[in-house]
Formats: structure tokens, sequence, C-alpha cells
């Protein structure tokens, strides 16, 4: 995308700059096999606390698998792009599972007494204090850690457009994923397409080539005379 920038003499000018434009292929590989797996069980008919304790199961074993990443970043080889798209899919995932409800008030469910109760010593065992941290508090815990690995100038400067990019995939994705986003729909204000209508420029490799769109023709109506018509009538006497 393109931004406007100020330079050092106090004049404007536009710079282009990349950013992640997608989760990564895991991430969508992930939500996707997810919400699968509830459409093959029958997810309109499943209650809404089924859901969300299945969300809840996911989302803390994500925080965990994550949280264990993050810890090995200062000792893996990076670079500033990688930990952008990092960045990207912890928000993503975010938004994507924040339909999960607290683990207490789940455990007041009839249909999941026995459910919260295996995992509920589990959930507990990743966190100091003893009992399951909010969603958000975990992922803002990971995001903090990503970006000590960046420099606070980039950090500073591309965190609100990575946020807003994260905004538009989570509604171009919201009806692939849409028995995890039914939970809790976000963004319902965010427009996919930019203001002015401009086109996104999208860093992705090109795995076919690009269809050409053309844009539909008028058709108009085929003439309704008949050949008899539009002979001489001296021509029909005969």
């Amino acid at each position: 995308m393109t931004v406007t920038v100020e330079t050092e003499e106090n004049t404007k000018v536009d710079e282009k700059i990349y950013l992640p434009f997608q989760p990564s292929t895991y991430v969508l590989s992930f939500l996707f096999s997810v919400c699968k797996e509830i459409h093959r069980t029958g997810g309109h008919t499943l209650d809404k606390s089924v859901l969300q304790f299945v969300v809840y199961e996911l989302s803390e074993r994500v925080a965990t698998i994550y949280a264990a990443l993050v810890a090995q970043l200062p000792s893996l080889s990076k670079n500033k792009e990688g930990l952008l798209q990092l960045q990207y899919d912890v928000l993503f995932l975010t938004d994507a599972l924040s339909g999960r409800k607290d683990i207490d008030s789940l455990a007041q469910h009839p249909l999941l007494t026995e459910a919260v109760a295996s995992v509920k010593g589990v959930s507990a065992s990743d966190v100091e204090s003893g009992a399951p941290q909010p969603w958000r508090l975990r992922t803002t815990k990971l995001l903090h850690g990503i970006e000590d690995e960046l420099d606070p100038i980039d950090v500073a400067f591309y965190s609100p457009h990575v946020r807003q990019s994260v905004q538009r995939g989570y509604k171009r994705t919201a009806v692939l994923f849409g028995s995890l986003v039914q939970l809790n729909r976000l963004h319902a204000e965010v427009k996919t397409q930019r203001p002015g209508g401009q086109q996104e420029q999208h860093n992705v490799l090109v795995l076919a080539p690009l269809a050409t769109r053309l844009p539909l023709l008028p058709i108009t109506m085929p003439s309704l005379k008949t050949s008899a018509s539009s002979q001489p009538s001296s021509a029909i006497l005969s």
C-alpha cells in the first residue's frame, strides 16, 4: 500500500510499504478445518454454548503454542517481514476466536459440566495466577513479545496499518469461517475496499494465470418482425 510520509525537510512524499495481506497458510488451514468439522457434525443443530466451549479449548491451545514460539524469538533468526506476519496471525486469531466464553460461565451450563471439569485444571496450569486469563489479555502479551523484537520506530509505523489489514482480512473471510465468526461478529463498520475505490496491491504469489475480466455488455432485444411482414403485401396476395 502507498502511504504519505513527512521527510526531515517537512515535505510530504508517497512511500510504498508492504504489509501482510492474509493470515499464514497454516492459520487459514487450521480455522477452515475447525469450521469443516463443525459443519460435518451439524453445526446448525449444536447449542451455542457447545461451540463457545470448542472455541475456548482451541484458543487456550493456540495461546500456549504461540507463547512457546514468542519465548524462543530472541534466539531465532528473523526479519521484519516475518515478525509483521506473525503479528498479523496473532491479531487475526484473536478476532476469529473471540467467540469463546469464560470457563466459569461455561461450567454453569448443564451440557458442559463434565467437559469443563475435565479441562479446567489443564487450562489453569498455563497461568501463574492459577486461573485462566482472559483471551485478549493473553494475546496482548503475545503481541508485546513480538513487538519487543521489532524496532520501536517500525512498531509505531507499521502496527496501525497491520491492524487495519487484519480487520479487512477478517471481513473477507467472515463467510468462510462463519461457524466461528457467528459467535461474536466484529468490525461491522469496516469496508473491504479502500476509500476512493482504489485497488489494494496484494503481495501474494500468483499460482495461476489471471482470467481476463470484461464488463457485462448490454444485449438488445431481438427484432420481433417476421419475414412475412417485411415483404410487400402484393407479394403475399400473389
